[in-house]
């Protein structure tokens, strides 16, 4: 049982962290990670690495009940490799 609870919490981490930053460091962003993925995303995210914050702003209006939208941006990654990171294969 500790296993699966070990397991399944490994599994969420890295389907929840996200690489940000110049150095794309693997962190994870309370509510960012909710953010759908698009690739014509309506919010971006600058990120501070050292300074230990984000903001997250509109790339453009956004409605009352839209979702919000980033980019998950990485060339480095093949297609399993976005399956078992973000569970979904671009």
């Amino acid at each position: 049982q500790v296993r699966g609870a070990v397991t399944n919490a490994f599994v969420n981490v890295l389907n929840r962290s996200l690489f940000l930053g110049e150095q794309e460091e693997q962190m994870l962003v309370p509510v960012l990670d909710m953010c759908a993925h698009s690739s014509t995303p309506n919010v971006q995210a600058d990120i501070d690495v050292k300074g230990r914050s984000i903001v997250v702003k509109t790339t453009r209006d956004v409605s009352a009940g839209e979702e919000l939208t980033l980019h998950f941006y990485s060339t480095e990654f093949e297609g399993h490799e976005w399956y078992v990171m973000y569970g979904f294969i671009v």
